[in-house]
């Protein structure tokens, strides 16, 4: 029956194994045949969920500490109940120095915050909102720190950015030439008028628009490298002529009394650019230093005099760290080397920022699809284990943003309520805005 075809008896034979194993899998655990334990083969292992690698509290509530992950999650509950405290770890400091002169802040003062991340808080997200909720009760107004350009620039509600497309851009996930620095923000942005013409071989201008709500004062941060190098700023129609001079420390530029929502500013010589910061009424500023890919190891790739002498300008009282999302992967288990290299890069900050408190804020949840649906990718438990490790051992305060949004399985729900994207990874305006909200009150609580 069989004599021509030799592959269906091999296919029946691997099927009657198949369905074999299949039976052998429904085995119960604890079956015996004369005395012999019977192990069952479960075939579908790595299909199913395993509980036991699920042990981590899905909420931070008091009286829900051990809450079954499979619990059907309300975005309502998830949103406006849930808290998290933050972590202090007072015995390096904690937030110490950052309550002291939130305590001491006097009328035309003021405390500043770096929010340094990656895609999580592009476009200002995070801190746009943390800005506002300090501002309201601490005074201040302005977006502080902005970058020259920004491939995400349409993103940001805060504020429009336009700018031509001549400029050099160089991140510290991106080599740069030699003799560049980094800015503060984790970029360096060069003129180049030597290489840089339009088709009818015309030098072209290198410029960056601003425009939003009413700007007051505005601080330009460059490195010239040339003795006749300036700028010209155009407000409400009027151009005025500002020289920089030759100057390879970093420089500040200052355009005082604008009094307008729009502002362009172009650039003329060979300048490394950092940003500008738009300062109004003294009070709280929020400087939002997103660097999009990045695992926040690489901060220590700007040089410290560089942090150093935008600190003498900006003079930290806070630095927030929110970082992760660019190191979870499924494929990795263990997070030791995430850990040292985040004591590192902390230890380096601290050097940079004496007066500043330094707060880890965590990885958040983030969802693989399996055959049950979206569910939390298991690695983020290592992760966030390593970023708080890494905070208690340099002193560091340490904020669970994992806990503080709903916990395991909780991002598919953030998702469905349109407070998070399709990628079941970030935050929209209105999620980052909610859980701002939850950041501050708990920056405010222990206050």
């Amino acid at each position: 029956m069989f004599r021509n075809n030799h592959i269906t008896p091999a296919f029946i034979l691997v099927f009657l194994v198949f369905v074999f194993l299949i039976g052998v899998s429904f085995l119960p655990s604890d079956l015996s045949i004369f005395g012999i334990e019977i192990k069952p083969v479960d075939l579908f292992s790595e299909l199913k969920q395993n509980d036991d690698e699920l042990n981590y509290t899905f909420t931070s509530l008091e009286d829900s500490e051990d809450v079954n992950e499979n619990i059907k999650l309300n975005l309502d509950d998830l949103v406006n109940v849930i808290t998290e405290p933050i972590e202090e770890n007072n015995n390096g400091g904690g937030l110490s120095k950052f309550y002291t002169k939130l305590r001491e802040l006097q009328k035309g003062t003021n405390i500043r915050i770096a929010y340094f991340g990656d895609s999580m808080i592009e476009g200002d997200l995070f801190s746009k909102d943390l800005r506002s909720y300090l501002q309201k009760k601490f005074g201040g107004s302005g977006i502080g720190f902005v970058p020259i350009t920004d491939n995400n620039a349409g993103s940001w509600a805060t504020i429009n950015i336009q700018f031509s497309d001549n400029f050099l851009n160089y991140s510290v996930i991106h080599k740069k030439p030699a003799g560049y620095n980094y800015g503060i923000n984790g970029y360096v942005y060069l003129t180049d008028t030597t290489n840089t013409v339009d088709s009818t071989g015309k030098v072209k201008d290198f410029w960056v628009e601003y425009s939003g709500k009413n700007f007051v004062n505005a601080k330009l941060f460059f490195t010239s490298y040339s003795d006749t190098a300036y700028i010209t700023y155009t407000i409400n129609n009027k151009t005025t002529k500002q020289y920089l001079g030759k100057n390879l420390s970093i420089g500040i530029s200052e355009i005082k009394s604008i009094n307008s929502s729009k502002i362009k500013i172009n650039f003329y010589g060979k300048l490394a650019l950092y940003g500008v910061s738009f300062e109004n009424e003294p009070g709280i500023f929020v400087d939002n230093y997103a660097v999009r890919g990045h695992s926040g190891l690489n901060l220590t790739r700007i040089p410290k005099s560089v942090l150093q002498a935008f600190n003498s300008y900006f003079d930290y009282n806070l630095i927030i760290l929110q970082y992760g999302a660019n190191v979870l992967d499924e494929s990795v288990h263990s997070y030791g080397w995430y850990k040292e290299g985040l004591v590192k890069t902390i230890k380096y900050l601290q050097n940079a920022f004496p007066d500043a408190s330094i707060l880890v804020v965590s990885a958040a949840d983030r969802s693989r699809k399996d055959l049950n649906g979206f569910s939390t990718i298991k690695n983020v438990f290592s992760l966030i284990d390593a970023q708080e490790s890494a905070a208690k051992e340099t002193g560091a305060a340490f904020w669970n943003l994992f806990k503080a949004m709903g916990g395991v399985n909780s991002m598919p729900v953030w998702v469905e309520g349109n407070m998070a994207s399709p990628d079941y990874t970030h935050f929209n305006h209105s999620g980052s805005s909610a859980l701002s909200k939850k950041l501050t009150l708990s920056l405010l609580k222990n206050l």
